[in-house]
């Protein structure tokens, strides 16, 4: 989430090579057919039921109106009926760390990863 954008990231780095090949994740309904050379693509919230995700990981830009955006889409119906966010499966995430497009950067993220789902 920015301020201006909802997003959902693709195949490509520098989410989609940490999410997909190094923590071995299935990919949502449709994220296959998004496009390998741009990191993600813009979309509205009415088609975040298309995706029938099991889980969302969230990174929510810097600055109040990213926040606020967010804020408003967790209110949104839309949103309530999405079968992640009923079974309690949506991940915040560290923008800095898992966007970060290093090594230093995927290091981060993969230890993040283990805070968040391991044991």
């Amino acid at each position: 989430m920015t301020a201006k954008e909802l997003r959902v990231m693709s195949t490509a780095r520098p989410l989609g090579p940490i999410m997909f090949q190094d923590l071995g994740l299935n990919m949502a309904d449709g994220v296959e057919q998004l496009s390998p050379d741009k990191p993600f693509e813009v979309i509205s919230k009415e088609v975040l039921p298309d995706f029938d995700a099991d889980a969302i990981f969230v990174i929510i830009s810097r600055g109040n109106e990213a926040a606020a955006n967010f804020e408003e889409l967790e209110k949104n119906a839309v949103w309530q009926n999405l079968k992640a966010v009923k079974q309690h499966q949506v991940y915040m995430l560290d923008g800095q760390k898992w966007l970060d497009y290093s090594s230093l950067g995927q290091d981060m993220a993969l230890d993040n990863a283990v805070e968040l789902f391991g044991p």
